[in-house]
């Protein structure tokens, strides 16, 4: 998450939790119920708080869900979360073909 280029701006607008007065969007949390940013999914990783892998998906997926409820279709913000939600869905879908690869290594 913290690499220049290609991966800072395809992650950066959800790598931190919605700061709804800092970040110009003051009814996020009327809209949005169950926040989630990618730090917080890191610091879950980093405590060992997921049991499975689909623990860790949905928590990804919310951040995806939390986007396309606040903001419209054709929004920039929506479209940053299509290019993400597609680029993590096309990765997680490959993620068991890289485990046992390496299991079998």
């Amino acid at each position: 998450m913290n690499y220049l280029g290609f991966w800072t701006r395809l992650v950066g607008p959800f790598r931190d939790a919605v700061v709804p007065s800092e970040d110009g969007v003051p009814d996020y949390f009327e809209k949005v119920k169950r926040p989630m940013d990618l730090m917080t999914i890191k610091a879950k990783m980093d405590g060992g708080d997921y049991r499975s892998d689909e623990e860790f998906a949905a928590d990804v997926r919310q951040i995806f869900d939390n986007c396309f409820t606040y903001w419209k279709k054709g929004a920039p913000m929506y479209e940053a979360g299509e290019r993400l939600q597609r680029t993590f869905e096309d990765k997680f879908s490959h993620m068991n073909k890289w485990i046992a690869k390496m299991e079998d290594e």
